[in-house]
C-alpha cells in the first residue's frame, strides 16, 4: 500500500508540475509583444470604415488599395467618395471609389460627358452594378470641371486622355485586369458623351490600360462636325476671338462651355475621318445610343464603327431616352395610355448591365468565377 500511495505522489506531482508550466507559458503568451499584423477585418482600430476620408486613413505601401498610399491600414469594401487624385504638382482631380478588399482583377472607370459632373444617373448605374459584382469602381471630374481642379481655358481633349492615364497608371497600379488577345488590360471603360471619344484615344495611345469599351451616346469628332461645322460664322469669330461662349446645340435646354483652346486642340485628335478599319482594337465593344438623341444622330455611332478594326462590336438603339438616355417615363405597351403608370428606371438599364457582364466576363481567364 505504501509503495502504491508513493506512486501516486509521484504521479500527482508531476501533473502539477506540468499544469504550472502551461500556467507560466499561457502568461508567457499573454505578455509577450504581438508581432504579427491583425487581420481582423472587424477591427475597426484597425480597418477604417467604408467612407472614411482620406486624409484620415494612413496605409502600407505593400497593402495600399488601388495604389499608392502609406501608413499601416487597410480599407474595407465599400465607398470611398470625394477624394482628390493629385494629377501634377499643382492640380488634382475629384474623384469617387468603389473599393473592393479582395478583387484587384476588375476595375470599371466611367469618364462623364462634357455637361454632366462624375456623378450621376447613368454613373450610378455603373457603380451600383459593380458593387453588386464585385467590381472596382472609379469616376472622376475632368481637368477644369466639377471637384477638379484647372482653367477652363485649359480643359482639352489632349489633358483630358493624359490625366486618364496618369489617373489609372498611379491610382490602379495593382489592377491584374482581364485577358484581351493580346494580354492583360487594365480597365472596362464606360464613357458618355466625349467620355466615349477620350475613352478611345487612351486605348489607342495606350492600350494596355482598356479591357473593354461601352459607349453611351458618344461623339466622337463632334467639336468639328457636330459643332463647328454648323455655327455662324459669328459665333465663330466670338469664340476665337474671345477665347469662349456658351453653345445650345440639338434643340436641348443644355449649354456648354465651348473655348477656342478646345476646337483647336480637338483637332489632333479626330478619329472618324481615317476611313474603314482604320483603327485597330482588341477588345469588346458596346455602344448604346438612342433612336431620339437630339444632339448627336445615329449617324455618328454607325461611323465609329466603320473606322474600328473588329468584329467584337455591337451597337444597342432603344428608341427612347434621348442624348441623356434617361427618358424615366417610358410606357410599356401593354400599359393602357391613361394610366398613371411610369416606369422609374432609365430605358436602357437592362442594356447596360448586360454590356457590363458580358464585357466583363470576356475578357475573364477561362478559370475566373464571374456572376452570370
Amino acid at each position: 500500500y505504501d509503495s502504491y500511495r508513493h506512486q501516486q505522489n509521484s504521479k500527482m506531482k508531476n501533473h502539477l508540475a506540468i499544469i504550472s508550466l502551461l500556467g507560466s507559458t499561457s502568461a508567457f503568451h499573454q505578455t509577450k509583444p504581438q508581432t504579427k499584423r491583425v487581420t481582423n477585418l472587424y477591427a475597426k482600430r484597425v480597418y477604417p470604415q467604408a467612407g472614411t476620408p482620406m486624409e484620415e486613413i494612413e496605409y502600407d505601401t505593400d497593402d495600399a488599395p488601388l495604389g499608392g498610399y502609406s501608413g499601416p491600414s487597410i480599407r474595407r469594401t465599400g465607398d470611398y467618395d470625394d477624394q482628390k487624385f493629385q494629377s501634377t504638382q499643382t492640380d488634382f482631380l475629384g474623384y469617387d471609389e468603389y473599393f473592393v478588399a479582395d478583387n484587384r482583377a476588375d476595375l470599371c472607370i466611367y469618364l462623364p460627358n462634357l455637361a454632366e459632373a462624375r456623378s450621376n444617373l447613368k454613373s450610378q448605374m455603373v457603380r451600383s452594378y459593380c458593387a453588386k459584382a464585385g467590381y472596382n469602381f472609379l469616376a472622376a471630374d475632368w481637368y477644369g470641371r466639377g471637384d477638379s481642379s484647372g482653367k477652363l481655358m485649359e480643359a482639352t481633349i489632349s489633358r483630358w486622355v493624359q490625366d486618364t492615364i496618369t489617373f489609372l497608371d498611379r491610382k490602379a497600379s495593382d489592377i491584374t485586369g482581364g485577358m484581351c488577345d493580346s494580354g492583360k488590360k487594365k480597365a472596362v471603360f464606360v464613357g458618355s458623351g466625349v467620355g466615349g471619344w477620350v475613352a478611345l484615344r487612351v486605348a489607342m495611345e495606350r492600350p494596355d490600360l482598356v479591357r473593354g469599351f461601352i459607349g453611351l451616346s458618344v461623339d466622337p469628332d463632334f467639336t468639328e462636325d457636330l459643332l463647328w461645322a454648323h455655327l455662324p460664322e459669328e459665333e465663330k469669330e466670338a469664340i476665337m476671338r474671345d477665347g469662349f461662349r456658351e453653345i445650345s446645340w440639338g434643340g436641348r435646354d443644355h449649354v456648354y462651355p465651348i473655348t477656342s483652346s478646345l476646337i483647336v486642340d480637338a483637332r489632333k485628335h479626330l478619329i472618324l475621318r481615317g476611313g474603314p478599319n482604320s483603327i485597330k482594337v482588341d477588345f469588346p465593344i458596346k455602344i448604346i445610343h438612342s433612336l431620339e438623341d437630339e444632339e448627336v444622330p445615329v449617324t455618328v455611332p454607325l461611323q465609329l464603327i466603320d473606322v474600328l478594326d473588329t468584329n467584337d462590336i455591337e451597337l444597342i438603339v432603344p428608341k427612347v431616352g434621348g442624348h441623356e438616355l434617361g427618358d424615366r417615363t417610358v410606357m410599356p405597351g401593354w400599359i393602357a395610355p391613361e394610366s398613371e403608370f411610369t416606369v422609374t428606371d432609365p430605358p436602357f438599364k437592362t442594356e447596360l448591365e448586360n454590356a457590363l457582364r458580358v464585357t466583363f466576363f470576356k475578357t475573364s481567364p477561362p478559370d475566373y468565377d464571374y456572376i452570370w
